[in-house]
């Protein structure tokens, strides 16, 4: 069995970390005109398969943190290989907290 194929069942299967970081929650097929309303990015969990809240943290973190900084950042300056480093002082933090999170970036 392949490392992803042992992670929890979710809605679309499963989405690596860099796809999330990846997103360009501007689309190319939008005008300029139409793209100036686009004002944020939405972070959506959909729990039919989630079945406690340590299962939700696990789902969310770091992912969260990718889509944070999708949201943050121009595409231009995202750097994933950067983002994944720094991810060790993240882990720290929801060390410090108990939560549970996926380990797994890819």
């Amino acid at each position: 069995m392949r490392d992803k194929d042992a992670q929890p069942l979710a809605i679309g299967g499963y989405t690596p970390l860099s796809k999330i970081y990846a997103y360009d929650p501007m689309p190319s097929q939008l005008t300029p005109e139409e793209q100036k309303y686009i004002i944020g990015v939405q972070c959506n969990v959909w729990t039919e398969y989630i079945v406690s809240p340590q299962h939700v943290q696990y789902m969310l973190l770091p992912r969260l943190a990718a889509l944070s900084e999708v949201q943050w950042l121009e595409p231009g300056q995202k750097d994933y290989e950067d983002f994944k480093k720094r991810l060790t002082a993240m882990q720290k933090i929801y060390d410090k907290y108990g939560y549970n999170y996926c380990r797994r970036y890819e």
